[in-house]
């Protein structure tokens, strides 16, 4: 959460910091909320501000906007330009709720990044897409055995499911080996061959959002 202060652009001013283009909209589901204000009440209370009218703020800290949505929510904002984006409640360890999102028409990225189990009825909604052109989601390892993260043993048995065109794996721990190797045998010995490895930098475009 303070990390994201680095994705803002601000500047020092005497005194204070002032950021210029606003605050960056977080959305999240109650029980998450809850979660964030015990953690980070610094970031949740109500910013001190020196000038509100101009934006500045007394220190450089993450400078964020909540939105709790429900966690199958259609989130129609003005932080997301005009793109349709739909929650997708998963499971992210026992019965915690965590949430993927799917982004611009119907199959055309769906995003989950931390999920162990996917519910029945994100599955059945991630079915009855007409397609999913990219799939992120979620692999830790190569072998199941991972409370909240799913391996490829498991995302595998998703894939057969959903039949997405494209996928990237990403949450890799060392356990997936080397990350060429990886690709090699899952590509090639266990027959995805849409199946990929994310990797820093990477940078996806083509898509109608």
């Amino acid at each position: 959460m303070d990390d994201l202060r680095d994705l803002q652009l601000y500047e020092h001013v005497d005194p204070g910091v002032r950021f210029p283009s606003g605050p960056i909209n977080v959305f999240l589901h109650e029980a998450t909320m809850q979660a964030v204000r015990l953690r980070f009440d610094y970031l949740t209370n109500p910013p001190v501000y020196l000038d509100e009218a101009k934006g500045v703020l007394e220190r450089p800290i993450s400078y964020l906007k909540f939105n709790v949505i429900e966690p199958n929510a259609v989130i129609e904002s003005s932080a997301m330009d005009g793109v349709p984006v739909r929650a997708l409640p998963v499971l992210h360890g026992g019965d915690y709720i965590c949430l993927g999102f799917a982004v611009g028409p119907s199959g055309e990225f769906i995003y989950l990044s931390d999920v162990k189990e996917i519910p029945p009825e994100t599955m059945q909604y991630l079915k009855d897409l007409p397609r999913i052109k990219t799939l992120v989601v979620d692999c830790l390892k190569m072998r199941a055995g991972n409370f909240a993260h799913a391996a490829f043993e498991e995302v595998r048995e998703w894939i057969d499911e959903l039949k997405p065109e494209k996928v990237w794996l990403v949450g890799m721990g060392c356990g997936i080996g080397d990350h060429d190797e990886a690709n090699r045998i899952i590509q090639d010995e266990m027959g995805y061959p849409m199946v990929e490895l994310a990797y820093d930098g990477l940078y996806l475009e083509g898509f109608r959002l």
